[in-house]
C-alpha cells in the first residue's frame, strides 16, 4: 500500500501529448501517441499497479513528472518491453543475453536484440500482470534465493536473478553471449553453468594496457568475427561488412545524442529533470529499450524537450531547490526517487556513460572499429587510467559529492573502488563515500540510508 498516491496522468495533458511524435519501430511498426496515451492511462496501471505506486521506498516506480512528455513514452517502452520482445522472438529473432557494459552494434547488425540484466529483470517483473508493489518484492527475492541455491550464495544479485528466469524459462533466451573480463568477475562462472542448459558464446576482452598494443585488437575483433556469425546463424540474417557498418551509423547517432543531453543537462543552474528521467537518457542510450530506431527518435523528442526546460529555468518535479549533485560510482545507488526526496539529485553513473561515451569509426573493418572503440570504455580501463577519468566526469557533471558502490559478491570492484575514491578525491576535492550494497530489500534500503546521510552531510 503506498504511503504517497498513485501516478496518474491529467486529461488535460493528453491534447498536447496527442500532437508530439508517434513512436518509430525498427519492423516497421508505429505507435501512435493516442495508443500509448491509452497504454500508460489505462492498461498499463492494472498490469503493473507497482510501476504507479509513489511510495518514496519503490525503486520500481516510474516518474511523477507528468508534464515532461517524453518521459510518457519511455515509460510506454519500459512497460510494454516484454511484449515488443516476445513479438520478435515468435517471429525468430534469436533474443541475447550480453550481462552488460559493451556497446550493442555486432549483436543487433547479426539480427539479434541484446538484453542487460536489467531488462531482463524488467521482462519478468512483467509477468506478474496486477501484482502490488509488496507481491514484486516478494516476488523477485524468492528469484534472489533460487539463484543462491541453485548456483551461488557468493555473487551479486542481479546475477542470481538471472539465472532463476532463465532456469525457469520466465524470460525466453536463445543465446548467452558476454564479454568476457569486462566489470563482472562472476561472468566466467556463470557462463560455464549455462554450458548444458543454453547455447553461449563469449567474447574474450583481454585485460592489459590497451594503447599502442594492435594485438590486443587483432584478437578481439577476431572474437567479434565469432560472434556476428554465430548470431547471424540464428537469426537467419545474411550480412555483409556494410549492413555492420550501417547498424554502427545508427547507433553512433543514439550515443551522440545521448552525450549531447548529458552536457545540455549538467550545464543548466536549475536540474531540468528529476533523477529517475536524467538516468533513462544513458539507459536508453545502451539499451535502446530493445529497438535502436525507437530509441532514436524518442531521445530527438528528450533533447528538444530538456532543452526547453532549461531554457525556461524549469526544474524537475520533486526536486529540491537546490538538490546535493551526486555522482555515482560502481554498480548504482538504488531508488533514484528517494535520492530526490532526501534534497539530493544523480548527476549521472559511470557504468551508464561508459558504453554511450564512445565513437565507433564508419569506415573500414567493422569487426575491427568495434574492437578498438570497445577497448576504450572508461569502465574498463586499468584503475589509477579509469579513476582519472570518474574525476573529469565528476567535474564535468558538477557533481557535489561521489557516491561509490559495490555490490555484495563483485570482486572486481571491491579491489578497486578504493584506488578510486583516492584519485578522485585528490584530483577534485569533491568528499567521497564507499558503500557495499548486500542483494535483496534489506540491502536496498541499507545503501539508500547510508547516501542519505551523505546527501545530508552535502547539504
Amino acid at each position: 500500500m503506498s504511503n504517497n498516491g498513485t501516478l496518474s496522468y491529467p486529461e488535460e495533458l493528453k491534447q498536447k501529448f496527442l500532437e508530439t511524435e508517434d513512436i518509430n519501430y525498427r519492423d516497421g511498426t508505429i505507435v501512435t501517441t493516442s495508443e500509448i496515451w491509452k497504454y500508460v492511462t489505462d492498461v498499463a496501471p492494472k498490469k503493473y499497479p507497482y510501476a504507479y505506486d509513489l511510495d518514496y521506498n519503490n525503486r520500481l516506480r516510474r516518474s511523477e513528472d507528468v508534464e515532461y512528455l517524453s518521459g510518457i513514452k519511455v515509460n510506454y517502452m519500459t512497460l510494454s518491453l516484454r511484449d515488443l520482445l516476445l513479438k520478435a522472438h515468435d517471429k525468430g529473432i534469436p533474443l541475447i543475453h550480453v550481462i552488460g557494459g559493451q556497446i550493442m552494434d555486432a549483436y543487433y547488425a547479426a539480427g539479434g536484440i541484446a538484453f542487460r540484466n536489467a531488462l531482463v529483470s524488467q521482462m519478468s517483473r512483467s509477468t506478474q500482470e496486477g501484482a502490488s508493489l509488496r507481491k514484486i518484492a516478494i516476488y523477485e527475492q524468492e528469484l534472489l534465493e533460487k539463484g543462491n541455491k541453485t548456483f551461488s550464495y557468493e555473487l551479486c544479485g542481479p546475477a542470481l536473478r538471472q539465472r532463476a528466469n532463465f532456469d525457469g524459462h520466465i524470460v525466453p533466451i536463445d543465446l548467452i553471449a558476454p564479454y568476457q573480463c569486462m566489470r563482472c568477475s562472476d561472468l566466467a562462472r556463470m557462463i560455464e553453468s549455462y554450458r548444458d542448459k543454453f547455447p553461449s558464446v563469449s567474447i574474450d576482452v583481454p585485460i592489459v594496457e590497451y594503447e599502442n598494443k594492435e594485438w590486443a585488437v587483432d584478437y578481439l575483433t577476431s572474437g567479434l568475427r565469432g560472434l556476428t556469425k554465430k548470431v547471424s546463424n540464428l537469426s537467419g540474417k545474411k550480412i555483409t561488412d556494410k549492413d555492420i557498418l550501417e547498424e554502427i551509423k545508427l547507433e553512433n547517432k543514439v550515443r551522440k545524442i545521448a552525450r549531447e543531453i548529458h552536457d545540455i543537462w549538467w550545464s543548466a543552474k536549475v536540474p531540468p529533470t528529476n533523477s529517475i528521467d536524467f538516468g533513462e537518457v544513458a539507459q536508453l542510450a545502451i539499451d535502446f529499450k530493445a529497438d535502436p530506431v525507437a530509441a532514436l527518435g524518442v531521445l530527438k523528442e528528450i533533447k528538444e524537450e530538456v532543452k526547453g526546460r532549461v531554457k525556461h529555468s524549469i526544474k524537475g518535479k520533486g526536486l529540491a531547490d537546490d538538490p546535493a549533485r551526486l555522482y555515482i560510482v560502481g554498480m548504482g545507488a538504488g531508488n533514484r526517487a528517494r535520492i530526490d526526496k532526501m534534497g539530493g539529485v544523480m548527476v549521472g553513473t559511470d557504468q551508464a556513460w561508459s558504453p554511450i561515451s564512445v565513437h565507433v569509426k564508419e569506415t573500414g573493418d567493422p569487426h575491427e572499429n568495434i574492437a578498438r572503440a570497445t577497448l576504450t570504455l572508461p569502465f574498463e580501463q586499468p584503475v589509477e587510467r579509469r579513476g582519472e577519468l570518474e574525476a573529469e566526469l565528476s567535474k564535468r557533471s558538477r557533481a557535489d559529492g561521489v557516491v561509490i558502490t559495490l555490490a555484495w559478491g563483485c570482486n572486481y570492484t571491491s579491489a578497486s573502488v578504493r584506488v578510486i575514491a583516492d584519485i578522485i578525491k585528490e584530483r577534485t576535492g569533491l568528499p567521497t563515500n564507499i558503500f557495499e550494497t548486500n542483494p535483496g530489500v534489506e540491502g536496498a534500503e541499507q545503501l539508500e540510508n547510508r547516501i542519505e546521510a551523505f546527501v545530508e552531510m552535502l547539504n
